[in-house]
C-alpha cells in the first residue's frame, strides 16, 4: 500500500508502472492499495494512474480515496511502498515503519535520512521503474523475513520519532539558541 494524496509531491505514477513490469512478469499475486485523495486542481495526476491501470490491466491495483482508518489499514499491510518528488518529511513512511510494516521508498534525501540510508527500509532509485519494481519482487519473494525485520524496526523507529525525543531536540535547539 501507499498512503499520501496525489498531488506534486508524490509520484504515485512509479509505482504504478513497477506494478506493470511486474505483472509482465506475471507476478500477480498481491493487491496493491492507494490511499489517498484526488486533489483539487491535480485530477490528472490520479486520473492518469487509474487509466494506466484499466489499460494495462492491473487489477490488483485499488484506489480507497481519502480515509480515516489508516491505521487499521497499516496493520493489515505486508507492505509500503512510496515514491516521492520532493516531501519535506514524510510522515507516512515513518508511520509504516512504526507499524512494523516493511517499507519501500526512492532514495529522495529525506527518505534516505528518515530511514538511516536505508537500513530500516529497502531504497529504490528515484524515477526508476524497474528498480521500484525488483524492490516490490523481492519483498515479495522474501515477505516472512522482511515482515520479521520490520517488527524489529519499528521498535528504534518508535523510540527514534518519539514525543520525548522529539521534546529533547527541541530543547537543545532551544538551549542552543539562547546560549545555555
Amino acid at each position: 500500500m501507499m498512503v499520501g494524496n496525489f498531488n506534486t509531491v508524490r509520484s504515485q505514477f512509479v509505482i504504478v508502472q513497477g506494478i506493470a513490469e511486474l505483472n509482465k512478469k506475471r507476478i500477480t499475486n498481491f493487491d496493491f492499495y492507494f490511499v489517498g485523495k484526488r486533489t483539487q486542481n491535480l485530477e490528472s495526476l490520479y486520473d492518469d494512474c487509474v487509466r494506466y491501470c484499466e489499460q494495462n490491466k492491473l487489477d490488483n491495483v485499488h484506489f480507497l480515496g481519502a480515509r480515516d482508518d489508516v491505521p487499521s489499514l497499516l496493520k493489515s499491510a505486508d507492505g509500503f511502498v512510496y515514491s516521492t518528488n520532493s516531501d519535506t518529511f514524510g510522515i507516512a513512511v515513518v508511520e509504516a515503519m512504526a507499524a512494523g510494516v516493511p517499507v519501500i521508498v526512492n532514495d529522495w534525501a529525506v527518505m534516505k535520512e528518515i530511514t538511516k540510508d536505508g537500513k530500516w527500509a529497502t531504497l529504490f532509485k528515484t524515477e526508476d521503474v524497474e528498480d521500484c519494481a525488483n524492490a516490490i519482487e523481492d519483498l515479495l519473494n522474501n515477505l516472512e523475513a522482511r515482515k520479521a525485520d520490520a517488527q524489529e524496526i519499528a521498535k528504534q523507529v518508535r523510540k527514534e520519532y518519539s514525543i520525548e525525543k522529539h521534546i529533547e531536540r527541541l530543547d537543545n535547539i532551544y538551549r542552543l539558541v539562547i546560549g545555555c
